[in-house]
């Protein structure tokens, strides 16, 4: 009998059966990661606003504040002396990360921010079961990501 080389229909068909259920066991997995990503992302975004903010207050000796807008959909950093008519940097955040908060910041020349007031920024995906991320700003002026549950 005459062997020919490559392969049948059937071998395909089930091969791609095969490939089919190995993609759709993966999909939802990848869709937590990139969940998960982009929360860190923006919760490493806000740290880096609230950072520069601070060091911008320490360096110049004048405050400055970090703007939540409504839907806090950005931060936006301005030099509270000069009336924010100069010195500004926006940091957008992702539009699947909602942010629990809109409080406004604002860092004295020693980098700390008013002490009677607490800074606590709770990050989370939205449609995802994804653990949020939370921001906290400490009376020292020490900006970081924080476990959510440790919040007071």
């Amino acid at each position: 009998m005459k062997r020919s080389n490559g392969f049948t229909l059937i071998e395909l068909m089930i091969t791609l059966v095969v490939l089919a259920v190995v993609a759709a066991i993966a999909a939802p997995s990848m869709q937590r990661i990139m969940a998960r990503n982009q929360l860190t992302t923006a919760a490493n975004d806000m740290v880096t606003a609230l950072t520069v903010a601070r060091s911008q207050a320490v360096r110049e000796g004048s405050p400055w504040t970090v703007t939540m807008s409504g839907d806090a959909e950005s931060w936006l950093l301005v030099d509270a002396d000069s009336g924010g008519s100069d010195r500004q940097r926006r940091f957008s955040r992702n539009a699947n990360v909602a942010v629990d908060s809109t409080a406004d910041v604002t860092f004295d020349p020693r980098g700390r921010p008013d002490p009677s007031a607490t800074y606590h920024y709770r990050l989370s995906h939205t449609g995802t079961g994804v653990d949020p991320r939370c921001v906290e700003v400490r009376r020292s002026g020490q900006v970081g990501v924080v476990d959510c549950e440790d919040e007071p």
